[in-house]
């Protein structure tokens, strides 16, 4: 199936170990034919007759291509092996382990001849290696994307983030997907909220979450140079570490310039993350251009929201696992 689409695959940084074909063809053809994601390699295991996922992933880790590892699994056979490899990794690892509950791991022997073993025990295991887990395949997909893509952050253990949005409903939903996320809803400094101010009616106080719609209909003809304008205060902001930002996409705006927002992104060396909605395909438009400019975007806001969780939590992790020898 895979070979059928081969010409419109993208390349990219991700490879992938699974244990399934179904993620070496359909849904591989489905992820990148949405304009969101790249990938480089994928090596479809099954009942590991001949090779497993550590072999695999000891190759991976020393593959200059692969920048980002991830793997779904019904079972791990050399655990050790495996586990030795995920800690001292200099790359991400994410892993969508399947065969989670009883009828999940009967599922799994069916399929493969897996035993997928105590789940309790292999997310601790996963967890003091430095593995994120993922729970579906798309977030397997999202995760590994966003974390290719992610500048180099600083390990907190509660990141600060700043919210761009043009709606107040959705800054609220904003900021409880932070909070029950681990992350904080930042304290924008008294500068930025002078700078952003300048955009905004005088009867609206600045806040974050940044309620950008009074801004945008003072300053209609300006457009999203608003967004841009509040985009370069919070970025510049000291007690952000990073960035949601809530996009309209629709065709009577106009094109969104996303190589000017890369170009102050890249800048800053801050992560952020959008949340697009709109019409169908102005979305796909821009998220193929934000894959293209290396800022992930996403559909659903609590989505994007565990993915800019998932670029600290590795940060978090790489700092307390990583060893300086490489493995063997």
């Amino acid at each position: 199936m895979a070979r059928a689409f081969e010409k419109r695959l993208l390349p990219g940084s991700v490879s992938l170990i699974v244990q399934s074909g179904m993620l070496s063809a359909g849904f591989l053809v489905d992820i990148m034919s949405h304009g969101v994601m790249g990938v480089s390699k994928v090596c479809s295991i099954g009942n590991k007759l001949d090779i497993d996922e550590s072999d695999v992933l000891s190759y991976l880790i020393h593959d200059p291509k692969s920048l980002v590892i991830g793997c779904y699994l019904e079972s791990i056979v050399r655990g050790q092996l495996f586990i030795d490899l995920c800690r001292r990794s200099p790359k991400p690892i994410v892993v969508l382990k399947g065969g989670r509950t009883g009828k999940g791991a009967q599922a799994a022997w069916s399929h493969t001849a897996s035993l997928a073993g105590n789940h309790e025990i292999i997310r601790g295991a996963l967890a003091q290696a430095g593995v994120i887990e993922v729970k579906d395949f798309k977030e397997l997909m999202d995760v590994c994307r966003t974390l290719a893509s992610a500048p180099p952050v600083l390990p907190k253990s509660r990141p600060n983030i700043a919210v761009l949005t043009f709606s107040g409903g959705a800054g609220i939903v904003f900021s409880d997907f932070i909070e029950e996320s681990g992350m904080a809803v930042a304290e924008l400094s008294p500068e930025t909220k002078e700078k952003i101010g300048r955009l905004f009616p005088e009867w609206m106080p600045v806040g974050n979450p940044v309620d950008l719609f009074p801004a945008l209909e003072k300053n209609r003809s300006a457009g999203l140079l608003v967004v841009h304008e509040a985009l370069k205060a919070v970025l510049a902001d000291p007690q952000v570490d990073g960035i949601m930002v809530h996009l309209f996409a629709a065709s009577f705006r106009g094109p969104i310039p996303f190589e000017e927002l890369a170009t102050q992104v890249k800048a800053a060396g801050k992560p952020v993350c959008i949340w697009l909605l709109g019409e169908r395909d102005e979305v796909f438009k821009i998220q193929n251009e934000g894959r293209i400019h290396g800022i992930p975007t996403f559909v659903e806001i609590g989505r994007a929201v565990e993915c800019m969780a998932a670029i600290f939590k590795n940060a978090r992790y790489r700092l307390d696992c990583c060893v300086s020898t490489q493995p063997e």
